[in-house]
């Protein structure tokens, strides 16, 4: 369906979020619970983690922080949508940086228990990511929003 409805037009109270075209993470309809397995944990981090490896591969500034995986710690809770859908956040902790700003990123994944694969649907930084000296001195102004910068942030 398109994106939009005229509001001059009468829509059904009984429309589905597919009819109107909202993805079922997203739908206030589903299923939604919280869990705190932490084998699902772990591997909500591990995907997080992988991710932003892969947004900042390449960039000798930023920090590869799935060598600091110590330092971000599993979720201690998650949302489960539709049983498939998962959203996580992680922090870092034992961790300073020169900008007074903490490390938060949070985490749409898709997860097959049945062939225990995941995707990562979308990713974000929750906390503002600026200005770190080394963002003026990326391959790819994107990457910036991922990056950890190793003139910026300390790990301990």
């Amino acid at each position: 369906p398109p994106f939009g409805l005229n509001i001059l037009e009468k829509i059904s109270p009984d429309r589905t979020c597919a009819e109107a075209g909202i993805a079922p993470q997203w739908c206030l309809c589903s299923h939604t619970t919280f869990g705190s397995d932490k084998k699902i944990s772990k591997l909500l981090q591990e995907a997080i983690l992988n991710e932003i490896a892969r947004l900042v591969e390449g960039e000798e500034l930023c920090y590869d922080l799935r060598t600091l995986s110590q330092n971000f710690p599993p979720p201690e809770t998650y949302r489960v949508t539709e049983g498939k859908y998962y959203h996580a956040s992680i922090s870092a902790v034992k961790f300073k940086s020169q900008i007074g700003k903490k490390l938060t990123f949070q985490a749409w994944i898709i997860y097959d228990d049945k062939a225990g694969s995941y995707d990562v649907e979308s990713i974000g930084r929750v906390t503002q990511y600026g200005p770190e000296k080394c963002h003026t001195q990326l391959h790819s102004p994107n990457t910036k929003e991922y990056c950890a910068c190793k003139d910026t942030h300390n790990f301990f």
